[in-house]
């Protein structure tokens, strides 16, 4: 088989018309956001399938990583893909590379040999037909929260050029992401090609909580959030999340929070409603020593 490199370019139109075709395909898996995310990426043919293949080198040794704002990719094809394809699709990887930590959209996944796999889990909402459905799907504790007075004000045209000093203010203590993880946030909510939407609360004039809302069809992603101390105290996302769900209620929108396995997070996210829906981590390394002794993902710039 030609080796992926030489398969994008005449692959990439019927890639991109397959997604084109799939109403459910995640924005992750588009052309324009791969093209930001990880320039040079190519599309490696597996059976049936195309999937979107992102590597780098470590010295003579070839690696292929989830890429930063990522959540997961999938195999793209004509049929739903199958556990057997998926075998397909890592044989191939493990061939290739030295190491490989990538997440599938999947649970129905059988390892070669060798592989590792962890489940991982994101939250997920289908938005009602009405607020007063909506809100019976909270939690208590939301409820009690929302129904406290509050002078927050909420609006949804937050400008990127306020947005991203606030979020590299408000992530930098809390992440270690690399400077590179907002020159990419950046180009992507300036792409004309994706659907943004950037939403916050306000304290007066200070903005004290912001996210960035990502479309893709009837698809809605909750991205790139952030709060300051001001906006936790007045648990202002809270206010922010719940004015955006409620606006949308009666569309057929689906809501995916991004998930998270911190469990503070996965409270927050499960108080709105949203179920819990799993995917899949693998990973494979036959790294020398003493590279072979690091125990998580090579996570790519």
């Amino acid at each position: 088989m030609n080796a992926p490199e030489q398969l994008t370019s005449t692959a990439l139109p019927e890639y991109a018309d397959l997604l084109r075709h799939n109403a459910k395909a995640s924005p992750y898996l588009q052309p324009a956001y791969l093209n930001t995310v990880a320039p040079g990426w190519t599309l490696l043919q597996s059976g049936k399938y195309w999937f979107p293949l992102v590597s780098r080198h470590l010295m003579w040794l070839r690696l292929s990583e989830q890429p930063l704002l990522t959540q997961h990719f999938v195999l793209v094809g004509a049929r739903p893909p199958e556990k057997a394809d998926y075998n397909r699709l890592l044989s191939q990887l493990g061939e290739q590379f030295s190491h490989i930590d990538l997440c599938l959209d999947t649970q129905e996944i059988s390892l070669p040999p060798g592989w590792k796999s962890q489940e991982r889990i994101t939250y997920r909402l289908n938005l009602p037909e009405n607020p007063e459905l909506l809100r019976a799907g909270y939690s208590q504790h939301l409820r009690r929260l929302l129904k406290k007075p509050t002078a927050l004000i909420i609006r949804k045209d937050v400008p990127i050029a306020e947005f991203m000093p606030f979020l590299k203010e408000n992530l930098a203590d809390k992440t270690t992401l690399p400077a590179s993880f907002y020159t990419k946030a950046a180009a992507l909510l300036q792409h004309a090609a994706l659907d943004w939407q950037i939403c916050g609360a306000y304290a007066g004039d200070k903005l004290v909580a912001a996210c960035a809302i990502l479309s893709q069809g009837g698809q809605r992603y909750y991205q790139l959030a952030a709060n300051a101390p001001e906006g936790k105290n007045e648990n202002a996302m809270h206010h922010v999340l719940d004015r955006l769900l409620v606006d949308w209620c009666g569309q057929p929108i689906l809501f995916d929070f991004e998930g998270s396995m911190i469990a503070g997070l996965q409270r927050f996210y499960g108080g709105f409603g949203a179920k819990p829906y799993i995917y899949t981590r693998v990973s494979y390394s036959r790294l020398p020593w003493p590279l072979s002794l690091w125990k998580h993902g090579i996570r790519s710039e």
